[in-house]
């Protein structure tokens, strides 16, 4: 549980620095990726590159709070950066257009998929046979 519990802390300040980082300088990092920061692109920038991230660093705090929603938290963690990283790779492959920075966010998405992956995998052997049906409802609070 500890090391699930590393691993979605060292998320949460990913998350919630880059979100914070790109609310800050947007255009910048919108110019490092190749994309247009400009007119209504700027708020779907905003809402992709800050809302996103900021949310899902927002519920992975909600599930390190409770070593029973360690599961949740790392399942979705390792859902989104797979989702992501795979996504970049074929998008790398269609398009040809190798920035420093798809390199540098690949450098991100590939291990924090495979942290949390593995803590994920953890966690769950760490329950007892029958538990999930035995169990109540989370509360949520």
């Amino acid at each position: 549980m500890l090391f699930g519990r590393i691993v979605l802390w060292l998320a949460i300040i990913a998350f919630a620095l880059g979100g914070l980082a790109y609310l800050v300088e947007p255009a910048g990092f919108a110019e490092a990726a190749g994309i247009s920061f400009a007119g209504a692109g700027a708020t779907d920038f905003r809402a992709t590159y800050v809302g996103l991230p900021f949310g899902l660093a927002a519920f992975m705090v909600w599930c390190v709070l409770r070593p029973s929603r360690y599961p949740a938290g790392l399942l979705m963690l390792a859902f989104v950066t797979s989702g992501v990283a795979l996504i970049r790779l074929l998008g790398l492959a269609v398009d040809g257009n190798v920035l420093p920075f798809n390199l540098m966010a690949l450098g991100l998405e590939v291990p924090g998929a495979l942290l949390a992956s593995i803590a994920f995998a953890k966690c769950r052997r760490l329950e007892p046979a029958g538990s999930v049906e035995a169990k109540p409802p989370p509360r949520v609070f």
